[in-house]
């Protein structure tokens, strides 16, 4: 039963090739050893078939969150925006026709980012998150554009913070963690946050790829990760 009935996370192969001086991170699942059997169909999780996770293993101060396209059935490819060149943590999360959910996880090295391509400045500054800002050839050619419309990503140092449960936003908005008490291992909690507009009203969100927001949360050795949405 163990070996052949028990679910195991099947082994996720990670490699990042150069295509037209474009970083590209190709994920493919491994079905060898006796695994076809979990790989199903997909179907879309809040439009997208996978979801993707990117965190720098040296220091946890770079995050993407990508939508691959997939190649075949267990090959899917992203462009790589230009993160720090390092060891990253691949976190891939998708969902079978069937309900059943997986969340695939790997390791790859991102190169340096080439000098070819530009990105377009951040709106508020050099810390600001860089929320689906598109890659163009230095020329300013934007047909080389190869993100999805929804991918995100950060890094750099944090943005200034008013105390350990508040972080600022760009556009001088504030997202605050109302914690209730301390989080205990093996026990449910809840989790409330709150946007605030610059002048402390509450800001009205809207939604991001179906939902008013995403948490990730990983433990500090990355042996656990959660992708929760929340409700009401």
């Amino acid at each position: 039963y163990r070996n052949n009935r028990l679910y195991r996370p099947l082994p996720l192969d990670a490699t990042v090739r150069v295509t037209n001086g474009l970083p590209v991170l190709r994920l493919e699942v491994d079905t060898r050893d006796g695994g076809q059997r979990h790989w199903t169909p997909l179907v879309p999780d809040h439009g997208k078939l996978m979801h993707l996770f990117l965190i720098r293993d040296e220091a946890p101060d770079t995050f993407a969150h990508l939508h691959p396209i997939q190649r075949a059935g267990r090959v899917f490819e992203a462009a790589l925006p230009p993160l720090p060149p390092g060891r990253y943590s691949v976190i891939a999360d998708v969902t079978h026709e069937s309900g059943f959910a997986q969340t695939l996880t790997a390791k790859a090295e991102l190169p340096e980012p080439s000098a070819d391509f530009a990105t377009v400045p951040p709106r508020a500054g050099a810390s600001d998150p860089f929320c689906g800002v598109p890659v163009r050839r230095a020329t300013g050619d934007d047909s080389a554009t190869a993100f999805d419309s929804d991918d995100s990503w950060h890094f750099g140092d944090p943005l200034p913070a008013s105390g350990p449960d508040t972080c600022r936003l760009p556009g001088g908005y504030v997202m605050q963690w109302e914690r209730t008490g301390a989080l205990q291992t093996k026990h449910e909690a809840t989790l409330h946050f709150k946007v605030l507009k610059p002048e402390g009203t509450t800001a009205q969100l809207e939604p991001y790829i179906g939902m008013n927001g995403h948490a990730a949360v990983r433990r500090a050795d990355g042996g656990v990760f959660a992708h929760l949405h929340p409700v009401g």
